[in-house]
């Protein structure tokens, strides 16, 4: 288990499933016309992907420069996931 973060692998099969619930998500849209609109869907899973990123990095004793790099795309993923869901619950 301690390769697995080590190399970042870990982090990478967390990847892996994040990219599954957009698949699944994104079929479940189709499908039935229901659930999250796509738009948001993509803004939140860039910014946990950009958290996951920001640790693989540091796992990897990377540059702390690309980690703050992964840690502000995270915020401003998360900023613009904060504006759209005020927005949607404003209009109701």
């Amino acid at each position: 288990m301690a390769e697995l973060f080590a190399t970042g692998a870990a982090i990478e099969l967390v990847l892996a499933l994040m990219a599954a619930e957009a698949a699944t998500l994104i079929a479940i849209r189709r499908i039935w016309r229901v659930g999250p609109p796509l738009g948001e869907v993509a803004v939140f899973l860039f910014s946990g992907a950009a958290l996951m990123l920001a640790i693989r990095a540091a796992l990897l004793d990377a540059p702390w420069t690309e980690i703050a790099v992964f840690l502000m795309a995270a915020f401003a993923g998360h900023g613009v996931d904060l504006i759209l869901r005020w927005r949607r619950t404003a209009q109701t």
